[in-house]
């Protein structure tokens, strides 16, 4: 029987040469036997090891960056994962491991692993293992981890030709009447047939009713027919991430009467300027378009595949100027066609939703930089133009009122944009304050108010002297 002590001597004569040789000639007989069976994927997860080490001996700041050294040199400190019982924090190591998965009995066997410092993201461990892997001659189609290796652009397949799957995310949600058990789809909450998949086309995936003649008791009063657009899974990916940094949106009802608004005017105006002009009636600073084109899904042999590009604009409503354009192509993986497309969708608007923002950012910062935007529409009535020219002095003498432009003056109705480094309510309150003693403007009042657009009314009925 050969000793522990024995089998350590033996593996520190060898160098580093003869150690890979090895482990190749291990894996290639584990590879042989039957352990593993037909039917073989593979995954990578990571543990952690911590160290003795709790204090570090030195900390210095580099390029700005903050540079612990602790007794073991390689050591460092990381975000641990989710523990009830323990700091949120490690120090040490975690060990990234590729393993062979047996689909069939559920077994894995681990194949290789690599040693980083706890402070080392999981994403930049991918690459590297699956390459070592392929070196080496392990042939893999698919592999399994968390949302941290994740492929955000595509580069992982485009490089290596591997799929990457993660759990379902949590925060995207299957689309309506949908089993998520199995992935069933049916037409609403009563049916209980699951439909049949006929084929992708304008985006969407068809689906038709399942139902043998004469099975089915409701099929004289129902369509028998379904679409799931991929779209939407991107659509709810930029929707999360406006609302996550707080952005004010118009509500859904208003956004697709604004989308048909547009449509009906395209066939006189660019795309931009259409956009721009509907953004504006509704008091929108911006308006984002995105599509979202799918190619037909196909299957691997293990998993449904498919390739998704979306295409996101922003549209600046008060010049008709591109903020932002960009589009992304991604490839997608799922237990059927339709979750393949919004997997593929999710992660394309998951990969250009991070710039989109920025821009839009970078753009408020400087627009509000001399003060917020606020538009006000004042009703005098017809020929009240000294009226008009009282409010605007007294608007323009109020503190902190950077700017006043005249907009358009057309029936009665002037309006003007004033730039007022404050919020709504209190520009409001301000502008009354400064007309109370004006007796014009007794019976002023806020016909509406909504954001920092407000509506003003004023009737004064003008002397004949």
């Amino acid at each position: 029987m050969i000793d522990h002590t024995e089998l350590s001597k033996f593996r520190s004569s060898l160098t580093f040469s003869q150690l890979v040789n090895l482990m190749v000639y291990m894996l290639y007989h584990f590879y042989r036997s039957d352990l593993l069976g037909d039917c073989v994927i593979h995954g990578i997860d990571s543990t952690e090891l911590a160290n003795e080490c709790k204090t570090p001996l030195a900390s210095i700041e580099v390029s700005g960056k903050k540079i612990r050294i602790y007794h073991d040199l390689d050591c460092d400190c990381g975000k641990r994962r989710n523990k009830r019982d323990k700091s949120p924090y490690v120090i040490g190591y975690r060990l990234h491991t590729l393993t062979a998965i047996n689909a069939e009995t559920g077994h894995s066997y681990p194949l290789i692993s690599l040693l980083a410092p706890a402070n080392h993201h999981d994403s930049n461990f991918l690459l590297p293992l699956v390459k070592l892997a392929q070196a080496i001659g392990i042939d893999m189609k698919l592999v399994t981890a968390d949302e941290a290796y994740h492929d955000g652009n595509g580069a992982f397949y485009e490089e290596t030709r591997i799929h990457v799957t993660t759990p379902p995310s949590a925060k995207v949600a299957l689309p309506e009447h949908v089993n998520p058990d199995t992935l069933s789809v049916f037409i609403d909450d009563m049916c209980e047939i699951p439909m049949c998949h006929v084929g992708y086309e304008n985006n969407a995936h068809e689906y038709k009713c399942g139902a043998y003649p004469g099975e089915c008791f409701r099929s004289g009063n129902c369509p028998q027919f379904r679409e799931i657009p991929a779209a939407k899974a991107a659509e709810s990916v930029l929707l999360r991430t406006l609302i996550d940094r707080h952005f004010d949106l118009v509500d859904p009802g208003i956004s697709l009467k604004l989308h048909n608004d547009v449509k009906s005017l395209l066939k006189a105006d660019t795309i931009d300027n259409a956009a721009a002009k509907r953004g504006l009636d509704h008091h929108a600073e911006i308006v984002l378009f995105h599509s979202v084109k799918a190619e037909p899904a196909g299957f691997d042999g293990m998993m449904e595949t498919a390739s998704v590009n979306i295409r996101v604009k922003i549209i600046i409503t008060t010049t008709a100027q591109i903020l932002f354009a960009d589009e992304k192509s991604i490839s997608g993986i799922g237990e059927s066609a339709d979750l393949a497309c919004l997997n593929a969708a999710r992660r394309a608007a998951e990969n250009i939703a991070p710039a989109m923002v920025k821009s839009i950012v970078s753009w408020w910062a400087d627009y509000t930089a001399n003060g917020l935007p606020y538009t006000i529409a004042l009703r005098t009535g017809k020929n009240a133009d000294r009226l008009v020219f009282t409010f605007q002095d007294a608007v323009e003498s109020i503190p902190r009122v950077i700017s006043l432009t005249e907009k358009s003056s057309c029936g009665g109705i002037t309006e003007m944009m004033v730039r007022y480094k404050g919020g709504s309510s209190e520009f409001k309150r301000a502008i009354f304050k400064r007309l109370k003693h004006d007796k014009r403007f007794a019976n002023l009042k806020t016909e509406g108010s909504k954001g920092r657009f407000l509506a003003l009314s004023v009737m004064y009925r003008f002397s004949d002297n």
